[in-house]
């Protein structure tokens, strides 16, 4: 006799059954396959961003593991042993790894690699390192930092990696002691209260260190100060792929956030030529620009990113200007308000 599936809402027990999660999970599949089917193409990450970004992320996870199991006793440390694969694992389950603050920062490194290699990979080396012997010692002390600050950022096969030290401090202190919490459920033992403490102070160190975005922050307003922001220094940073260090100097000349206008260096040609108008370049600055990033910033049409430059007046960079001087909860409240109200 065949079974019969109940026709009324399953209870509890019939909920558990095998079969049942089964075919929850491959709902849920086809829900984010169906997503992902009809994501924008220009949207969607590429392979090799999907791969660093996971890369980075699983040898993120590993050193906070790292950082906390030496700040245990030897025997408890040993305790606590567990592979990398299944903290992330275990996280990923549990949805402590879904937060746009930190996949923001993964992409942010993501991005700027594939940048710095379409563009050769020497990127501003060469540049940085005459600054650093630069007679201004505002401008020499700011580019050893952002040197130091770069090594930093890099593996020891010289890939991007993604440190603490790129995260804001909420972001830092609420990965750390997710990190400590999954630890804590793998341990030979009761560690809650030991790894609790260590991921406490594990926080407070990351905020000895100046971040990588800081860094190329002091560089830029050295430069500004030395009155070096101009135009070969703006083709030079597009022609080098030098992308964050360029979203600062922009940021500084267009007087908005370097995360609002890293997203418009990094949103094709029409949003970057956006970025050139509000930074307040003249057309021929900006047309260089736009032509000297091309290939590493993959804008398209250098032609139509100019058109959108020349489309946009004062009053309306003024406009858009102060939009992106509010804080961005309020904006994204009015973007939500603009979609569903």
């Amino acid at each position: 006799m065949t079974e019969e599936w109940p026709i009324a809402s399953p209870g509890p027990a019939q909920a558990d059954r095998p079969g049942d999660r089964a075919l929850q999970r491959g709902g849920s599949r086809l829900s984010t396959v169906t997503s992902d089917f009809f994501l924008d193409p220009v949207e969607r990450l590429t392979e090799q961003e999907r791969a660093l970004m996971t890369a980075m992320l699983h040898d993120l996870i590993g050193s906070i593991a790292d950082d906390l199991r030496v700040r245990l006793p030897d025997d408890l440390a040993q305790a606590c042993e567990v592979e990398e694969a299944e903290l992330v694992g275990n996280l990923t389950r549990a949805g402590l790894l879904k937060s746009e603050a930190l996949i923001r920062a993964l992409l942010k490194q993501a991005t700027t690699s594939g940048i710095a290699d379409g563009a050769g990979g020497e990127g501003i080396k060469p540049l940085l390192h005459q600054w650093a012997a630069d007679d201004d010692s505002d401008v020499a002390a700011a580019a050893m930092a952002l040197i130091l600050a770069r090594s930093r950022a890099k593996d020891r096969f010289g890939r991007f990696s993604m440190d603490l030290n790129e995260l804001a401090r909420d972001e830092t202190e609420r990965l750390v002691h997710a990190v400590a919490a999954t630890l804590a459920a793998h341990c030979a033992g009761p560690a809650d209260s030991a790894l609790a403490d260590a991921a406490a102070e594990l926080v407070e160190r990351c905020g000895e260190q100046p971040r990588l975005e800081h860094a190329s922050r002091r560089l830029a307003e050295a430069l500004k100060a030395a009155g070096r922001l101009n135009h070969d220094l703006l083709v030079t940073l597009a022609s080098r792929g030098e992308a964050a260090l360029l979203a600062e100097v922009l940021a500084l000349k267009a007087q908005v956030r370097t995360t609002d206008a890293w997203e418009l260096l990094t949103g094709g040609g029409s949003a970057f030529a956006l970025l050139l108008r509000l930074a307040g370049q003249p057309r021929e600055t900006a047309a260089s620009v736009l032509v000297a990033g091309e290939a590493s910033f993959a804008l398209g049409d250098p032609a139509a990113a100019i058109e959108r430059f020349d489309a946009v007046g004062e009053e309306q960079a003024d406009a858009e200007r102060r939009r992106l001087t509010r804080p961005l909860a309020f904006r994204q409240a009015q973007e939500a308000l603009d979609d569903h109200g």
